[in-house]
């Protein structure tokens, strides 16, 4: 479920270490909402650097950059249009907001504090 349509955003890679590519990204608008540990999930700031997108659903088959993310569980008084004790990935789109989120810390998520059960590292291939 989403509170909206898809947008266009920027996501900051880590595989160049301190060159951080910026790749462009499709996500939903209320991942740019989400906050953990003092930090809000807002795109990188510098233009677009590379034009390959960062793509969440990237089969294991496939060739590119499937972005850093952070999985969430909801409560079990969710957002309108989630399932009670549902889960959702969501993007982490900068390193910083990445390092920010600890599994077992709160994420507010569309006005809703969601525990972060999982992290994963971006990959590419």
């Amino acid at each position: 479920m989403s509170a909206g349509a898809f947008v266009r955003s920027k996501y900051e890679a880590s595989y160049a270490g301190a060159l951080n590519p910026i790749h462009p990204i499709r996500i939903q608008p209320e991942t740019l909402l989400a906050v953990t540990g003092g930090e809000v999930n807002d795109p990188p700031v510098d233009d677009v650097s590379n034009p390959i997108s960062a793509k969440m659903s990237l089969g294991k088959r496939a060739v590119g950059l499937a972005p850093r993310y952070i999985t969430l569980q909801f409560p079990s008084s969710p957002p309108t249009g989630y399932k009670p004790l549902g889960i959702t990935k969501i993007p982490a789109l900068t390193e910083t907001f990445f390092n920010a989120a600890t599994k077992g810390a709160v994420c507010e998520y569309l006005g809703v504090n969601c525990e972060i059960i999982s992290k994963s590292p971006e990959e590419a291939s």
